[in-house]
């Protein structure tokens, strides 16, 4: 329990910490707090407050924060600069920066930012784009999203998915052959497939000259259900809105009809055409199971755990009824 608290006070001195000016110490010490806090930092801090140190004396930082994976952003006049801190975050950000250079070269590059270059230095990567504006336009979000739909087909489900899936079950311990039967059923379904950001909603959104462009490209696919993009969009906002967690969210749903659960999220029927409501809120479930339980943080990391097999009890209760 003392652990706990000391975690979570540590956590809120890096969140004031954000406030103070962007000077080379205070990214260093921004760095330490997440690494106390979290475990979003790993590896060799030395090695990264050298490489900070570095790249804060040839640069200008008008702003500065770590995210969930442990990338620093250093966000400069007109250059955005990731550097990863950890294996994570490393690896975030090159399936992000794979996922660039492929779609980049078809006809979504438009949705794309322009300029992601990667760099070494020293021992490690960082890399480099353009620093975009806020789109707080959900319009203009859900306008990018009828745009990758267009790109979609009726298909199956591509197999990499299917099998992050399976992986991911085995973390938890509550029923899983019941997931498993479902994860199996969910996959040899049809449904819409194509271009899916598989983590969209508004954050995930920034603007370039007045254009919506996605970002945060690491669970980009290019054959997923095109409709966990729309009902991932809608479930953020209604738990920001209603302050529940997905998870509450879900269990909320599992006693509404198909029409009740989507009537207000303007989801295209071509996406939820021949799927059951079951199907589309389980696929939603093991999709979100393969995101939750990739962080570092020990105390989330449980919290969410638990979580997720109190939903799976009622799940599978709900479904004997």
């Amino acid at each position: 329990m003392l652990k706990v608290h000391f975690e979570r006070f540590v956590r809120k001195l890096y969140k004031l910490i954000l406030y103070l000016p962007p000077y080379p110490l205070t990214i260093i010490i921004g760095m330490y707090l997440r690494y106390f806090s979290n475990n979003y930092v790993d590896g060799d801090l030395n090695k990264y407050r050298s490489n900070i140190l570095k790249l804060t004396d040839k640069i200008n930082v008008d702003k500065f924060r770590i995210t969930g994976t442990g990338v620093l952003h250093l966000e400069c006049n007109k250059h955005l600069i990731y550097y990863p801190l950890g294996d994570l975050s490393e690896n975030a950000l090159d399936r992000q920066f794979t996922a660039w250079k492929n779609i980049v070269e078809t006809e979504l590059k438009y949705f794309v930012v322009p300029i992601f270059k990667k760099k070494l230095i020293s021992d490690g990567y960082i890399y480099i784009t353009t620093r975009l504006n806020k789109c707080e336009s959900i319009n203009k979000s859900k306008g990018l999203l009828k745009l990758l739909r267009k790109h979609g087909y009726r298909g199956n489900i591509e197999e990499v998915f299917y099998n992050k899936w399976k992986e991911s079950l085995n973390i938890i311990h509550i029923e899983v052959p019941f997931w498993q039967e479902r994860a199996q059923n969910i996959f040899s379904n049809k449904w819409h497939v194509g271009p899916c950001h598989c983590d969209f909603h508004i954050d995930n959104v920034m603007s370039l000259n007045g254009n919506p462009i996605m970002i945060d490209l690491d669970r980009f696919s290019w054959k997923a259900p095109q409709v966990l993009d729309w009902l991932h969009f809608n479930v953020i906002f209604d738990c920001k809105t209603n302050n529940i967690n997905w998870l509450q969210w879900l269990e909320i749903n599992l006693n509404r009809s198909l029409a009740e659960i989507f009537s207000h999220m303007h989801i295209p029927n071509r996406l939820i055409k021949n799927n059951n409501k079951y199907d589309i809120l389980d696929l939603y479930f093991l999709s979100r199971l393969t995101w939750e339980l990739r962080g570092r943080d020990s105390f989330r990391y449980k919290k969410t755990l638990r979580d997720i097999e109190e939903y799976s009890i009622k799940r599978i209760l709900h479904g004997k009824d």
